[in-house]
């Protein structure tokens, strides 16, 4: 059986902890008896307006594949990028794939045009009413439907991922009141080939909710969507791997039958 994290970040991400280096990373993933695993450091490409700091590309592409060859008998190792907003600055995103031969790249939101990451909205402010919030996410879907437009990807990363802030802020994100948006999203990504992400980062933190949730993932088997990718979205050692079974449970039991892991830049799908 497939037992793969198709998200994590080392060192070389900005938020990365300083002990995840790819090869510790590896090291721990066999530990664990991972099949598969993807470092896919961020490279979001306005990092330099967000204050991120610019990732060093050619560094982690080089530790990357050393980790992918030292450990071939082992573990998939899968050279991957988790691309954040690539419509806001597509010109950075042409230049880092051109320079790349990525095995895996996952599209991603962490903010909208004009705005901070989601981590840093005060949604527990008067301002933050619930049409202002509803308003959020609904362009958030309109911004993810311009993610995957952007040739490459292969699969679209926590799309409720705002909901992590909300409930922070003990707020909650009413996904039913969206649904036709996100089965018109859902709806694309399956006629483009590209995967959902069942980003059970959540779990690993303690939390009791995934991103997307069961009622989502069941929109998306119902329309047909097929390819899903389990990630735990580890930024520390301790947690990768972490919530991958409790994933692949959820798929099961919202009528999805496959898990899809991206190997040297092809998609697998393994029966659960």
């Amino acid at each position: 059986m497939v037992f793969a994290d198709s998200h994590t970040h080392s060192y070389l991400s900005f938020d990365g902890d300083a002990a995840s280096t790819p090869d510790a990373m590896c090291r721990k993933a066999v530990s664990l008896g991972l099949t598969d695993l993807a470092i896919t450091d961020h490279f979001d490409t306005n990092a330099r307006e967000m204050g991120y700091g610019i990732p060093d590309d050619l560094r982690m592409e080089e530790e990357i594949l050393s980790c992918k060859e030292k450990y071939k008998k082992d573990l998939h190792v899968s050279y991957g990028v988790e691309l954040g907003e690539p419509f806001e600055y597509p010109d950075r995103a042409n230049d880092l794939m051109a320079r790349h031969n990525f095995d895996f790249v996952i599209g991603s939101i962490h903010n909208l045009p004009g705005l901070p990451d989601f981590a840093l909205i005060p949604f527990g402010h008067p301002e933050y009413t619930d049409e202002k919030i509803r308003s959020l996410f609904e362009q958030t879907i309109k911004e993810m439907v311009r993610v995957i437009e952007y040739p490459g990807i292969h699969t679209l990363a926590h799309i409720t991922y705002m909901e992590r802030y909300l409930r922070k802020a003990g707020r909650k994100l009413a996904t039913n009141e969206f649904r036709e948006q996100i089965a018109d999203l859902f709806k694309a990504l399956i006629a483009k080939g590209i995967a959902l992400e069942l980003n059970v980062s959540p779990l690993a933190r303690g939390d009791d909710y995934t991103m997307p949730d069961i009622s989502l993932l069941r929109l998306y088997a119902g329309l047909g969507g097929e390819l899903v990718t389990v990630g735990s979205d580890a930024h520390k050692l301790e947690q990768i791997g972490k919530g991958i079974k409790e994933g692949y449970a959820l798929l099961e039991a919202a009528g999805i039958r496959y898990v899809t892991v991206f190997r040297d830049g092809k998609p697998h799908s393994f029966h659960l």
